[in-house]
């Protein structure tokens, strides 16, 4: 008899649910023939796919059907999913913010519109700074730059140009950080923008304060200031003279500081800014106990502890609340015009009405007599969902702390790389490039150099066996390898035979049957006056050269075709080689990550012979602009697909 019934009810539920389905396809046709315009339709739809009555299968068919109806005009589509994401971000959404860009991303691609890419890899990319995703962000700005350099927009470009600034001052990478602020500059100078050239002076004092140049700090932040004050922007002042008073306490000119912290105080209270009011407190009171008045410095932090709850829950609260039910107004009003047009609708379809009215009644008979059975079993259930919640926190709580333990692993295995002022040093800066970009956060990927007993410099590109966290753990032992492996030995054959001992002896209690047989494929090299001293084991060494002619042509140099480690020929040396150089010669050092990833239309691997081509191609560029469209042509070429290994390309120039 249970089940009879319960067959009985989803029969009449499924018959329902397709009146409903189409009730709601028959809503959307009527809406739609009142619409004038292409934009008036775009929108209809959208609102139809954020439907909450409608089915995945119905929402999928709505965007198929939008881009296909609208294909020349779909950057309206494209315009409405980045508002909804500017929404969701603005409420610190951020995940939720990130699946609507993504997904305003993938119509770009579609409308092949290369402003909405710019706009919308530079929105992730300051999501990604937000979530302390500094490296995943980079590689958006980057994205976002390629694509408004391609159209020269000028507003988009400025923006990577200002945001990847700022993530090389927040590394403290501040050379790096000055010269992206500065071309931002120089086109937002072109522009005209007051309030993006007012943005740019004072990114460029951040980076000034952090060299502790103070003096060109305070000229940057009056300049900002005097804009600021043309605007009549006051909650730009307040911040500006909060800075203002910071620097200045490092320049011990304590009045001037005071005058601007107070400044900056009175203007956060009057304009509700709960954050900046706190901070300028701080300010004030720093400025007041530097200058030793400890007493009034206590009276300033008193106000400002005294302060912290109450701006949170009344001052802010009391504009936030305005808004909310100005909001809800709105959302009332929308509501009963929404209301009053679906009643229209339902008269025009009186015979519909009453189909759904004896379906809908049948349904709920049949939903009352399943609830009967089903509520026996709503006990157990709620205890098990319960018990599920608990262990579905658990999970969370665990992911966060291997997501924990991987990024401080990352930073650990970062030490172990080849720093910037040893390469700017050895191989002169702006005359190489490093495209380092592990699949996970961590890498079996690494670049390593030092300097020799012989007082000779050389630098190992090397890929580990796997990636991920067993690929990282393999590095740093190769590394360290490496590192006990030049003590005894200075030239490159004989750094990868010691290397070679050392991991196997390392690894022979591994527990596996074979006794370890991890290891590396890698290349060292050495740049010996007018020549390329090198060995090499499975990883490619490639040289391009120029002729007479302006002809470019790629050798791929000879190497040892067995890795570093234990292997059927690990007891063969290997081989000390080398190759003359000309002055502009490029030497390119790489792993299979590039070469091997999926992608393109078909789905193949890139493959070296690409790779070879794409690398002669653009080898007459800045070292800088190569590593650029190696990236993006990584990028465009994967599209969609997964990074399928870390991927690693060095290049350097004669």
């Amino acid at each position: 008899m249970f089940t009879k019934t319960i067959i009985f009810f989803y029969i009449f539920l499924c018959l329902s649910l397709g009146v409903l389905s189409q009730n709601f396809l028959d809503s959307l046709n009527t809406k739609l023939k009142k619409c004038k315009t292409d934009s008036e339709q775009i929108f209809t739809y959208y609102k139809a796919y954020n439907n909450t009555k409608a089915s995945d299968k119905t929402k999928d068919s709505l965007i198929k059907i939008t881009h296909q109806k609208f294909s020349n005009t779909c950057e309206n589509l494209c315009w409405i999913f980045i508002r909804e994401g500017n929404i969701y971000d603005s409420k610190n959404k951020k995940e939720l913010a990130v699946s609507v860009y993504i997904k305003a991303l993938h119509i770009a691609d579609s409308c092949n519109k290369d402003l909405f890419r710019a706009r919308i890899l530079n929105r992730l990319g300051k999501i990604n700074v937000d979530m302390k995703n500094l490296k995943k962000a980079t590689e958006y700005f980057k994205m976002g730059r390629y694509y408004a350099n391609r159209i020269n927009n000028p507003v988009e470009l400025s923006e990577s140009y200002s945001q990847i600034g700022t993530i090389h001052k927040n590394k403290d990478e501040l050379d790096s950080a000055l010269l992206y602020h500065m071309k931002a500059y120089n086109i937002r100078m072109k522009l005209g923008d007051k309030n993006l050239l007012a943005l740019t002076y004072n990114n460029l004092a951040l980076v000034n304060k952090k060299k502790k140049d103070y003096q060109t700090t305070i000229k940057y932040l009056n300049m900002a200031y005097d804009i600021k004050m043309e605007l009549k922007d006051g909650r730009g002042t307040a911040f500006l003279n909060n800075n203002k008073a910071n620097t200045l306490k490092m320049l011990k000119k304590f009045s001037e500081g005071l005058i601007c912290a107070d400044m900056a105080i009175d203007t956060a209270f009057k304009y509700h800014m709960s954050e900046m009011y706190l901070n300028a407190l701080v300010s004030k009171a720093e400025l007041l106990e530097t200058m030793g008045t400890y007493k009034e410095a206590s009276i300033v932090f008193k106000k400002h502890y005294t302060a912290q709850d109450s701006i949170r829950t009344d001052i802010m609260n009391s504009g936030f609340q305005e808004l909310q039910e100005k909001y809800e107004s709105s959302k009332k009003d929308t509501e009963i015009k929404e209301q009053v047009a679906s009643l229209k609708l339902a008269n025009e379809r009186d015979s519909k009405k009453n189909i759904l009215i004896i379906f809908s009644a049948i349904a709920l008979i049949t939903t009352i007599i399943a609830i009967i059975f089903i509520f026996r079993s709503y006990k157990q259930s709620k205890k098990n969902a319960v018990k599920l919640i608990h262990k579905n926190k658990l999970i969370e709580e665990k992911n966060k702390e291997i997501t924990d333990s991987i990024n401080y692993a990352e930073r650990i295995q970062s030490s172990f790389l080849a720093t910037k002022d040893f390469l700017n040093k050895t191989f002169r800066q702006n005359n190489y490039f490093v495209l380092f970009q592990p699949k996970d956060i961590v890498s079996g990927d690494f670049y390593w150099a030092t300097t020799l007993s012989n007082g000779k410099s050389f630098l190992v590109t090397a890929d580990s066996t796997g990636h991920g966290v067993p690929g990282a753990i393999m590095s740093i032992l190769n590394i360290s390898s490496l590192e006990k492996a030049v003590i005894k030995y200075s030239e490159p054959d004989e750094i990868l035979n010691e290397t070679r001992k050392i991991i196997i002896e390392r690894l022979k209690h591994d527990g596996s049957a074979e006794g370890g047989k991890d290891g590396m494929d890698c290349s060292i090299i050495c740049l010996d006056e007018n020549k390329l001293v090198y060995a090499a084991a499975n990883n490619p060494v490639w040289l391009v050269r120029k002729d007479s002619t302006n002809t470019k042509t790629l050798t791929e140099l000879s190497c040892d075709k067995f890795p570093v480690g234990k292997h059927d020929r690990d007891t063969t040396p290997f081989t000390h080689r080398f190759s003359d150089l000309q002055e502009g010669d490029i030497i390119y050092t790489i792993t299979d990550g590039f070469p091997d990833q999926f992608g393109g239309p078909k789905g193949k691997k890139f493959m070296y012979k690409k790779l070879k081509e794409l690398l002669i191609s653009i080898s007459d560029l800045p070292m800088e602009d190569q590593k650029e469209k190696l990236q993006q042509e990584l990028y465009d070429w994967k599209g969609s697909m997964e990074q399928v290994d870390d991927v690693t390309i060095i290049g350097i120039r004669v």
